[in-house]
């Protein structure tokens, strides 16, 4: 008790550290300071224009940052540049506020024993991977990541993730039978909820699990948000325990087999050259983080985007087949993932812009996703957009979201099933947002379907 009580204390404190950096980095005209208030969190995109009007890569209290479509792109696709493994040989970040936004994240804790088991300098147990960390193909650079993307991505082919287009389908219209016509909250009873079966009827989770790997999975991709989101005695927790649980299931799925994801990867893992242990287990974790998070951001984010421009209701009833489109406008109007990061590999130069290897690079998507030079009128909500699917919300170059098919295919069938049943769909109560910098989307739409 004493030891989860002292976490407390101390993210509680450092979270005041935080807050008291920030400010002064405000006052001081940073740039990510902007976006860390409470306007700045509701409505983040007029710091991203006024990040793309100081220029096309700006210095800030993270490292550079940009907001432009062009240079975001330059700076994904460019491996050889710009990647997502810590740069060897190099110090961590010299700035105060950055040392103790470090200590946030893991925790401030030691080497030490829990329950009679050793763990790491982050809290994890031994044999827990970081899904963000060295063991996950979003903290890899080639040729690690090459090896792992190609054993992964075989589960999750065009082909492959079209098949599970007729259960998601059935999901969805199970959860449109069960929705009160009055009082219906979108997130809670649809969005929040569809995601969440198909990835886990994917992965092999038997119905009766569902609800507490739920619970794991919302505090991980809660944790992804490193202002806003669970702090680390929080999530660290989660982690040890979705760990220890996916063992268990691993170790089940060889024994009974199946045509499942997970049995694919289980091959792959089974195989001379496939994935460790560790890395089936990461795996597993981050699909469950952005499998939940994103998605059910994606179908929230475009029901709101819907309900507060009707013409574009009135389109959709016109035009079903603009369904598909209306994913890629939500994605690029209101992008799940806000931003991202890249760690500088070597002294270059981006944008006209000297920096130096070590430095992080921050691109904006949400804000490159309104970049004037690219989208015409960006701040309108167009499902008719010619060029919407330019988006950047699923990032780009070797780390491209790997489950970006599943995720139009969940959204293109919640949001035509959801319209088609539900034309005079409108909203019914108080809108509230997530606090987070880096995912955004609703955590409660109330909705009335008639």
């Amino acid at each position: 008790m004493s030891t989860n009580l002292s976490a407390k204390a101390r993210a509680v404190a450092l979270q005041g550290l935080v807050a008291g950096g920030v400010a002064v980095k405000r006052v001081q005209g940073d740039p990510i300071a902007r976006l860390v208030t409470p306007s700045g969190r509701r409505n983040p995109y007029p710091a991203y224009r006024q990040m793309r009007e100081s220029g096309l890569v700006v210095p800030s209290m993270i490292g550079w940052v940009t907001a432009h479509h062009a240079v975001g792109n330059e700076v994904l696709r460019d491996h050889e540049r710009f990647g997502s493994a810590p740069v060897p040989d190099v110090e961590r970040p010299s700035t105060f506020l950055s040392r103790v936004m470090v200590r946030l994240r893991a925790g401030g804790e030691g080497n030490a024993r829990m329950n009679g088991r050793r763990v790491t300098g982050d809290g994890l147990f031994d044999d827990t991977p970081d899904p963000l960390g060295d063991d996950s193909m979003i903290g890899m650079d080639p040729p690690d990541h090459t090896r792992l993307r190609r054993l992964v991505s075989k589960a999750f082919t065009p082909r492959a993730i079209e098949a599970v287009r007729g259960r998601v389908e059935e999901v969805a219209d199970e959860l449109l039978d069960a929705a009160p016509q009055r009082g219906f909250e979108l997130m809670e009873g649809y969005a929040g909820v569809l995601p969440v079966v198909v990835i886990s009827e994917l992965l092999g989770i038997p119905t009766s699990d569902w609800e507490r790997v739920k619970r794991w999975g919302d505090v991980l991709a809660s944790g992804l948000d490193v202002m806003g989101g669970a702090p680390a005695h929080v999530v660290t927790p989660a982690l040890n325990e979705l760990g220890a649980y996916l063992r268990t299931l691993f170790a089940q799925r060889r024994r009974t087999g199946g045509d499942r994801v997970v049995d694919a990867l289980i091959a792959d893992a089974d195989s001379e050259a496939g994935l460790t242990d560790r890395e089936l287990v990461a795996t597993a974790m981050l699909i469950l983080a952005a499998g939940f998070e994103t998605t059910v951001n994606l179908i929230g984010n475009a029901t709101l985007a819907m309900m507060r421009n009707p013409d574009q209701v009135d389109l959709l009833r016109e035009k079903p087949e603009l369904a598909g489109n209306l994913v890629e406008e939500a994605l690029r109007y209101e992008s799940s993932v806000q931003m991202t990061a890249r760690m500088i590999r070597k002294d270059t130069e981006i944008a006209g812009r000297r920096v130096r290897k070590g430095s992080a690079i921050v691109v904006m998507l949400g804000g490159a996703n309104r970049d004037p030079a690219v989208f015409a009128d960006p701040d309108r909500f167009d499902i008719a957009r010619e060029n919407a699917r330019d988006h950047m919300s699923f990032a780009g170059g070797v780390h491209y979201c790997l489950g970006a098919s599943l995720a139009r295919l969940e959204g293109e069938v919640a949001l035509r099933m959801l319209f088609e049943r539900h034309p005079a769909l409108r909203l019914d109560g108080k809108v509230e947002r997530g606090k987070g910098l880096i995912l955004r989307g609703p955590k409660r739409l109330p909705l009335r379907l008639s």
